[in-house]
């Protein structure tokens, strides 16, 4: 997976780049290359989106927004696959 953080931030595998929706997801996913290779805690991913104080549903909306980048993710990978297939 390749993330561009010059200009608009982008995500994307093999060549086949995808813009990122909005701020929740842009701000958690200049957290991840940060950390490439490594585990990145719910709590530290807690703290980027809400840096004072999570609501209760914090854990909930970064489950959601996780599993929203992966199907992105999958996605790109998918475009790619029929670019190079």
């Amino acid at each position: 997976m390749d993330f561009r953080v010059q200009g608009t931030l982008q995500t994307g595998v093999d060549g086949a780049m995808s813009p990122l929706g909005g701020l929740m997801e842009r701000r958690l996913l200049t957290c991840l290359p940060l950390n490439a290779d490594r585990v990145v805690a719910t709590r530290t991913l807690l703290g980027v989106r809400w840096p004072d104080e999570a609501p209760r549903t914090a854990r909930k909306a970064i489950g959601n927004l996780v599993r929203y980048l992966r199907r992105g993710a999958a996605l790109a990978d998918r475009r790619a696959a029929m670019v190079s297939g």
